[in-house]
């Protein structure tokens, strides 16, 4: 998503990583005036494409606008999948139709819900499914200039801010809204799940490229990985970061 009178880019993480910054990009396509509006886990952004967006792929990106950064929210993997369970499997809603298709039901317990995610390739997987590093890697090389973990924007909702108030001239306050999503159970029912370990090698790129380690140690991106070695080195291998 690309703000042209902004100046500045959004490459999208669908889920509580887009719904917690949805207000800011409201801002942004100049259809509201502040970010402090209480917003809900959705995928549901009617009125948003009528203000000032541009929908582009990263050669666009860079071939129209490359002076213009780039920002993102990632989340855990795993608190990915048990949003997703949550909103898809246990909601209201319909199933979309990839999902039917590829054999997800309402109420499938968490143990189905995740075999049938593992036994998904990231080339056709639903962006719901499809890991954060595959999304946001063109050619070798992370698209964004400034990625933020959701799990911590309290403490780095300063980075977005100064990035916006210096590119576009606009301040979005203080702090994000508060998402709620996953739940505390659904968290613990895929992190207690009999898959969990498969599930952090099945993601083993996200949590080595963007999540620390747990002993303080900065994920691979903030060390030196900011091009296609990085790519290179972590395509096929098992994390190191003692998560597997």
């Amino acid at each position: 998503m690309v703000f042209r009178n902004a100046r500045v880019g959004y490459a999208r993480i669908p889920g509580a990583p887009m719904a917690s910054v949805f207000p800011v990009l409201k801002m942004l396509s100049g259809q509201a005036a502040d970010p402090d509006a209480a917003q809900a886990y959705t995928t549901d952004y009617t009125g948003l494409w009528d203000g000032d967006i541009e929908l582009l792929t990263a050669s666009e990106l860079k071939r129209r606008h490359p002076d213009f950064p780039v920002f993102t929210i990632v989340q855990y993997p795993h608190s990915r999948l048990a949003a997703c369970y949550e909103h898809l499997i246990l909601g209201e809603a319909d199933l979309p139709a990839y999902f039917e298709e590829n054999r997800f039901r309402k109420e499938m317990p968490v143990n189905e819900f995740l075999e049938r995610v593992l036994e998904t390739t990231d080339l056709v997987a639903d962006n719901l499914l499809r890991s954060q590093a595959s999304m946001l890697h063109h050619k070798g090389t992370l698209v964004p200039d400034l990625i933020l973990d959701f799990n911590k924007l309290p403490s780095d909702w300063s980075k977005l801010r100064s990035l916006l108030k210096r590119q576009s001239n606009v301040d979005i306050g203080e702090g994000p809204a508060a998402i709620e999503m996953p739940t505390h159970e659904t968290a613990e029912a895929i992190r207690d799940s009999l898959y969990f370990s498969q599930v952090l090698r099945h993601y083993r790129r996200d949590y080595k490229l963007f999540f620390d380690n747990g002993n303080g140690e900065p994920p691979a991106r903030e060390r030196s990985w900011k091009n296609a070695d990085a790519a290179d080195e972590l395509r096929g291998q098992a994390s190191s970061s003692g998560l597997v």
